[in-house]
């Protein structure tokens, strides 16, 4: 007779959680090409932008910007940002144009820029630099690969968890977890 592995139970990792849904969240889950099981930690994605053709200043105008940082599906142009730059942060201020600060960690190839990003939950990766890279959240149901983002319910704040049944990313190696069982304790998500 063969051996038959049981996939996880949603909330199986669940030790104990606040009074009422406080623990819990409804955000928006970021497309996957991997189902995703619960339990899975999650990071939570900043508000980001690759430039991905060579432009020419380091003052980028923005089209459609009120606050200062882009929204999904804005554009941006500007110059003396090489191919490649990952705009992490945004300047300050309303209207068009401002000063950004840039990062090298990440490439890609058109001369449109368009926000993404921005808030989306993801696996947790301390290595990655999307802001995924801080542990936030823990999936509470399963989560099929999806072309598309949609909701999840997660355990954001102060609960137990039971750390042998927690799920990470393949790419997570001893240290990450450690970082990433940190993060979580700072937002009272203990794992025991």
């Amino acid at each position: 007779m063969g051996s038959y592995a049981e996939p996880l139970r949603p909330l199986e990792f669940l030790v104990s959680e606040a009074n009422g849904q406080r623990s819990r969240e409804k955000v928006v889950l970021a497309a996957n090409a991997a189902a995703l099981e619960p339990g899975t930690v999650l990071g939570r994605r900043s508000q980001a932008a690759v430039v991905t053709g060579a432009i020419a200043t380091t003052t980028l105008t923005v089209s459609g910007v009120t606050s200062g940082k882009l929204a999904i599906g804005q554009t941006l142009s500007g110059s003396g940002i090489t191919a490649g730059t990952k705009i992490t942060a945004f300047g300050t201020g309303t209207g068009g144009t401002g000063t950004y600060t840039v990062d090298t960690s990440q490439s890609a190839s058109s001369t449109t820029v368009t926000a993404t990003g921005a808030g989306e939950y993801a696996p947790y990766d301390d290595d990655n630099g999307d802001g995924t890279e801080q542990a936030a959240a823990i999936l509470c149901y399963p989560a099929p690969i999806s072309a598309t983002d949609r909701d999840a319910t997660v355990i954001a704040r102060d609960a137990e968890v039971q750390a042998d049944l927690l799920q990470w990313a393949s790419t997570n190696d001893a240290g990450d977890k450690t970082a990433g069982l940190a993060d979580l304790a700072a937002l009272g998500i203990i794992a025991r």
